[in-house]
């Protein structure tokens, strides 16, 4: 008897059907690169690139003058990941991240004292132009 009254229970149980037409989940991971920026120091990927010049004035001194181009970059300390799912696009995976950097340019001139190659003093007068940038760096994988 046991056995027949489950059938019939079993029978009447509710199961749920879903269908999902949508889903999208959101979240931000920790970026292991970060730390290499405070081990590092803030400026780590500081890249600076001159062009200069110098005349000689005297003996042992110089005037000198160049054109100079810098790039600063901090990594973010998270990155941003996301999956979605729809029946038209299918599932969807992206990674992102959005970096700040510094572009600075400019000119520089002045006097240099003593010899360039054993030692020397200089006193340079610089003119800087400095443009920041956020960019945003992403990737996405489209499973159909």
């Amino acid at each position: 008897m046991p056995v027949e009254l489950q059938k019939v229970m079993l029978q009447f149980l509710l199961i749920p059907k879903l269908n999902i037409d949508t889903a999208e989940v959101t979240g931000k991971v920790k970026n292991p690169l970060s730390e290499l920026s405070k081990v590092l120091g803030d400026n780590w990927s500081k890249a600076r690139f001159e062009l200069g010049a110098s005349i000689p004035v005297f003996p042992e001194f110089f005037a000198i003058f160049g054109l100079f181009i810098e790039f600063v970059a901090k990594l973010p300390d998270t990155i941003d990941a996301s999956l979605s799912y729809s029946e038209d696009d299918g599932l969807s995976v992206t990674v992102g991240t959005e970096m700040d950097a510094k572009i600075k340019s400019g000119i520089f001139s002045g006097v240099q004292a003593g010899h360039p190659l054993v030692l020397s003093l200089a006193l340079l007068l610089q003119a800087v132009a400095v443009l920041q940038n956020k960019f945003s760096l992403a990737y996405t994988k489209i499973f159909l």
